[in-house]
């Protein structure tokens, strides 16, 4: 005769002993059940920490980092690691895109951007721009950019990709800048001034008016949600966005501006340092005689120059 398993049920009028027994015994030893996967990187099951199972990434080491300075070089050096990893993958897609997989490349690329700022403010590294000219950060937002167009195509439009435009958190209430309307009316005049009869005359102008329209949206109750912020940089030209890596500077002026816009954000772990850190390196890299233009964004970010 088979016998009954410890944790089955008997449905029989009569119950023994025994059975009462096992009825008891099923009451201790039954577990509930768990949704989430046993699944994990390897390395966070070696050092046996909790893992969020995002591959080819694991975005836990950074906010480690954050959270243990004692640990930060090991969870660092785990996080670069699975960043380059990414980074090799993605690189390619960003050119190549297709129905198949913008919807990856697009979460891909935005990651990437939120891995830039958890690992922290580089040296020599200022979001937009570089001390190489070059900002590999600003590779990737512009790849956010150019998935979301494509998206816009006929070909796309069975993707997911419009969620990503659904409400997010609001940012908290903050202090309006003292007579900011006024100092970018004054920033206008200005940068329409030095820049009449060039060609770039159109493309710094719009960069002001789209920044002004930024400040309303953010200080008079427009749109208080935190992705405004980078909507700035999101709506400049390619020619502007060059201009701005080879530290041009009237964009440079321009961007010193929108650093105040960034500065509530510090509010999350992984943007914890880094206006101060973008508003030194446009003072180091600027000319000397176009510095008295910083000291409006400075005074607003309470940065201290050297």
């Amino acid at each position: 005769m088979q016998q009954d398993s410890p944790l089955s049920i008997s449905h029989s009028n009569t119950a023994s002993p025994s059975a009462n027994e096992d009825r008891q015994n099923e009451k201790k030893i039954t577990r509930r059940s768990h949704r989430k996967s046993r699944a994990g990187c390897k390395n966070c099951k070696t050092r046996r920490i909790k893992c969020d199972e995002t591959k080819p990434e694991c975005s836990n080491s950074l906010h480690l980092a954050h959270c243990r300075p004692n640990r930060k070089e090991e969870y660092i050096a785990t996080a670069d690691h699975h960043y380059e990893r990414a980074l090799i993958l993605v690189t390619p897609e960003i050119a190549n895109l297709n129905p198949d997989n913008c919807d990856a490349v697009l979460v891909a690329v935005q990651m990437i951007c939120f891995i830039s700022w958890g690992r922290g403010p580089q040296p020599g590294e200022y979001l937009a721009f570089g001390r190489d000219k070059r900002s590999d950060w600003l590779v990737m937002f512009r790849g956010i950019r150019t998935t979301l167009s494509s998206i816009e195509r006929p070909q796309f439009v069975k993707t997911h990709a419009p969620a990503t435009r659904s409400k997010g958190r609001p940012l908290p209430t903050q202090e309006v800048p003292e007579e900011y309307e006024k100092h970018l009316d004054e920033l206008r005049g200005h940068v329409n001034f030095v820049t009449k009869e060039t060609p770039t005359h159109e493309d710094d102008v719009h960069a002001v008016d789209i920044l002004r329209e930024m400040y309303d949206n953010r200080y008079q109750g427009v749109d208080g949600e935190y992705h405004v912020s980078f909507g700035w940089l999101f709506r400049m030209t390619d020619d502007f966005l060059d201009r701005l890596q080879q530290r041009d500077p009237t964009p440079m002026i321009i961007y010193a501006h929108f650093v105040v816009l960034i500065r509530v954000m510090e509010q999350f772990w992984y943007m914890q340092g880094w206006t101060h850190h973008v508003m030194s390196g446009i003072w180091d890299l600027i000319p000397r005689e176009h510095r008295a233009w910083l000291d409006w964004p400075i005074k607003r970010i309470g940065w201290i120059k050297p």
